[in-house]
């Protein structure tokens, strides 16, 4: 019996690291699994963030000489040189920078091109690159060294199919691939899991059975496209880098001769770099005699580099393809030719007339009794206040509709997130988060509250053993579902969000996103806007969202937690919640309480909860330890705990204290003046109200360390209040 099981078992190759580019000459080997762990962490967030929005293209260079690297193809035996090649990994790697791939500088292109990639059987790895691109990795059929470059010519042909325009400098096998940070990287790593041996299979000792990797073979581009969920943009040139039209069928050789000659004369004289840039995407577009000639008319030759064409050909920018001079005439005004164009204005009796031809033609491949035509007409313009009125809903036939489709608007975390609604739930890492997400999620659904509303837990932030915890807390209840985060992806969560707004269905789904900083980065406000453009369209169709995110590590001036990243997403969002631990954060018994501090409807501007958070208790017996605590109960707490910080925050001045009035009572002025310049033992207004607070007057018995009488003078003497503490006790 065959089962299919999502791990990195076998399928883990090994490659070299360097810990830069310039002087390590030392790699360490690392795994695949490793490596993309690195690339979803945040070591190298603060670098990519930078990279990705610095306009200082020389800064942004050196930053990007300092990020580590890999030999993706190979193992090293000190620099990542040829001559250094060791053992051959049959990974391929993919770069489709943003100069070459100006649409993927739109998030929304970027991340359709990043599922179509991913949905690939035959890509292991997709993930934004240090600079804002994108890099694939990609399994070849290549057996060694030799067969890879014919490995990487096919790879780029499939990407060309893609819309993709791959960078051709990376197809030398020992090519440096900086590591990148993208939460949301794609790893594929499909095991085929075997019962018994079956020709093929390594056996592995520590499990005792025996594993197959399956085959990762490039499928012929039409099945490709046949996968494809979206549309794929493509480029404007996509003939593959050094082929002429002979090679590649389409244009004729005179054609694209005649094509290239036209972008070339849009382009305006260049400087050194600019020019010999042209040169090169010119030759690639048409080859070396037809490419020299059209350069030669052009003429812009930069002072002293005349008659070099023979020079400049043998050493040409290799990294240069014809989509360069395309994209650089297209940024100075020039279209392709022959290439069709809105009009100005609209020709209504041509549109009208091609559809009664559409609605004709119908007519013959249809049976006439199954067929009813519809009526062309032209519709007159509407005037924006007619399309304003229609969208207007205040009427009694549309609330009446409305009402049928409104779901009832119930608690999903009692007291904190309610249905139709999106929540954010911001806490400091280890705080519970999703431990208490989980017990109300899994309480609320027990009680019968949440019958019709399907919970999708997509949980991005837990390990393989973590998530089977949480799975196995939540397998008796129909409606909760944890995603496998081994198969699912934000990708994918965000596009399933968008079938479900065009199908229906948004309605009875409630989507659990922890943690958020997997779907969208924090600081980014450009995905922050597309992110939230998403998640108003959910909820309108009535999805409900709950979101789980940090805090900032540093708190506000009065000591409580703030949110983290920008306030977009808080203020996008219906409600906002603080986690706020209310113990220390060593504390076994813990007590935290969520703080609504945007509130919406009927949500409550705060609830308590208590749980044991010992180290020796699993998730499981964590999570079943969780209770609700009554207000009044949080309040006597907080109280207590508030006077245990503050007789902390005072240790210094106690203990001075004690020590002067271990010898015996003492008056008001002699302890208020006595050894000022002694450190952290206050001053005199210090000492005054530290005398004051834990004197045997204080309610609080856990305040009352001396006691107080009159002296014969009307002053007021102190003495250590010996029935409540030992002075051992006081001074420990």
């Amino acid at each position: 019996m065959l089962s299919k099981w999502r791990c990195s078992v076998k399928f883990n190759p090994k490659f070299s690291r360097f810990s830069n580019i310039r002087t390590d000459k030392s790699p360490q080997e690392i795994t695949l699994e490793d490596f993309l762990r690195e690339v979803r962490s945040d070591s190298h967030k603060v670098t990519c963030d930078f990279l990705r929005t610095s306009k200082d293209s020389d800064k942004a260079k050196k930053k990007k000489n300092n990020l580590p690297c890999v030999t993706l193809s190979a193992i090293c035996k000190g620099g990542h040189g040829r001559k250094n090649m060791s053992s051959y990994s049959s990974l391929i790697q993919l770069d489709f920078d943003l100069s070459e791939n100006k649409h993927l500088a739109d998030r929304t292109a970027k991340f359709f091109a990043h599922f179509n990639l991913s949905r690939s059987p035959h890509v292991v790895s997709v993930f934004e690159s240090p600079s804002g691109g994108l890099k694939a990795i990609v399994l070849s059929e290549a057996k060694n060294f030799h067969e890879h470059k014919l490995g990487f010519e096919a790879a780029q042909m499939w990407a060309t199919e893609l819309g993709l325009k791959g960078d051709p400098a990376v197809s030398d096998p020992s090519r440096a691939f900086f590591l990148s940070h993208d939460p949301c990287a794609h790893m594929a790593t499909n095991i085929e899991l075997l019962d018994s041996e079956i020709e093929g299979s390594e056996y592995d000792e520590d499990s005792g059975r025996h594993y197959r990797a399956l085959p990762f073979v490039p499928l012929p581009i039409a099945e490709v496209k046949e996968n494809l969920l979206f549309e794929p943009a493509r480029p404007f040139n996509t003939k593959p880098s050094g082929k002429t039209s002979s090679d590649y069928p389409g244009r004729s050789q005179s054609e694209e001769v005649e094509l290239a000659k036209s972008a070339l004369q849009a382009i305006p004289k260049q400087k050194y770099p600019g020019w010999i840039r042209v040169c090169a995407a010119v030759w690639d577009a048409v080859g070396e005699s037809d490419g020299t000639s059209l350069l030669q008319e052009w003429s812009y030759e930069p002072e002293g580099t005349e008659n070099s064409y023979d020079a400049k050909y043998r050493n040409k920018l290799d990294d240069v393809g014809a989509g360069t001079l395309f994209q650089m005439a297209q940024d100075n005004g020039w279209s392709q030719p022959g290439k069709r164009k809105l009009a100005p204005t609209v020709d209504v009796d041509a549109i009208l007339a091609n559809a009664a031809k559409r609605v004709a033609k119908q007519k013959k491949e249809v049976p006439a009794e199954s067929v009813e035509l519809p009526s062309i007409t032209a519709q007159p313009k509407k005037s924006a206040a007619q399309i304003l009125d229609e969208l207007d809903f205040s009427n009694e036939e549309a609330l009446i509709a409305r009402a049928k489709e409104a779901r009832d608007q119930v608690f999903v975390l009692p007291g904190i997130a309610v249905r139709g609604q999106a929540t954010v739930i911001y806490a400091a890492p280890n705080s519970g988060k999703t431990l208490l997400t989980l017990r109300l999620l899994h309480d609320q659904s027990e009680a019968g509250g949440l019958k019709d509303l399907n919970i999708y837990y997509c949980n991005f932030d837990d390990d393989f053993i973590g998530a089977n915890e949480k799975a196995e807390y939540v397998k008796h209840l129909d409606n909760i579902k944890m995603l496998d985060n081994q198969k699912a992806s934000p990708e994918i969560i965000l596009a399933v969000m968008t079938q479900a707004i065009e199908d229906g269905s948004a309605g009875g789904m409630c989507l659990v996103l922890d943690t958020i900083i997997r779907f969208v980065s924090d600081c980014d406000r450009n995905t922050q806007r597309e992110f939230n453009k998403q998640v108003q369209l959910f909820l309108g169709a009535q999805g409900t969202i709950i979101a789980l995110g940090h805090t900032n590590k540093h708190k506000d001036a009065s000591g409580l937690s703030v949110y983290g990243g920008t306030a977009d997403i808080r203020n996008c969002f219906s409600q906002s919640a603080i986690l706020e631990l209310e113990t220390e954060k060593d504390a076994e018994d813990r007590r935290v309480r969520f703080k609504n501090d945007k509130l919406r409807g009927m949500a409550k501007e705060s609830t308590c909860y208590k749980y044991c958070h010992g180290d020796n208790k699993s998730w499981t017996q964590r999570v079943n330890t969780i209770e609700r605590v009554e207000e009044n109960e949080a309040r006597e707490h907080m109280k207590q705990l508030s006077a245990l910080q503050q007789r902390d925050a005072d240790k210094g001045i106690i203990d001075f204290m004690v020590k002067q009035l271990t010898d015996g009572p003492k008056s008001f002025t002699v302890l208020e003046r006595a050894e000022l310049s002694i450190p952290n033992s206050g001053s005199k207004s210090d000492r005054t109200r530290v005398l004051n607070l834990y004197s045997t007057e204080n309610a609080n018995q856990e305040m009352q360390i001396w006691g107080k009488s009159k002296g014969q003078n009307g002053g007021w003497n102190y003495y250590l209040n010996d029935t409540l503490w030992e002075v051992e006790d006081l001074l420990s």
